[in-house]
């Protein structure tokens, strides 16, 4: 149940899985806008900070739309083998 974390914390989810049986949960500690930002790679500035659009679709995959940055605790629970 992730219902709590998702009205406190929008756009963060707390639950999954990773494949193989395995299965996560994600202790959302909190969620903090980013307002400004710099950035650059190997000399090339980034530009400025945008939503994130298309969605991602990988690891932990839900994220705000607006830039933010949120500290997270994961819990993985192993299959049976």
């Amino acid at each position: 149940m992730d219902w709590p974390t998702r009205v406190l914390l929008p756009g963060v989810r707390t639950r999954g899985s990773t494949g193989a049986g395995r299965r996560e949960w994600y202790g959302a500690r909190d969620l903090r806008p980013i307002r400004t930002v710099s950035a650059a790679f190997e000399g090339t500035d980034l530009g400025a900070a945008a939503p994130v659009e298309p969605p991602v679709r990988f690891g932990f995959g839900s994220v705000p739309r607006r830039p933010a940055v949120t500290r997270v605790t994961t819990t993985i629970a192993l299959g049976p083998e």
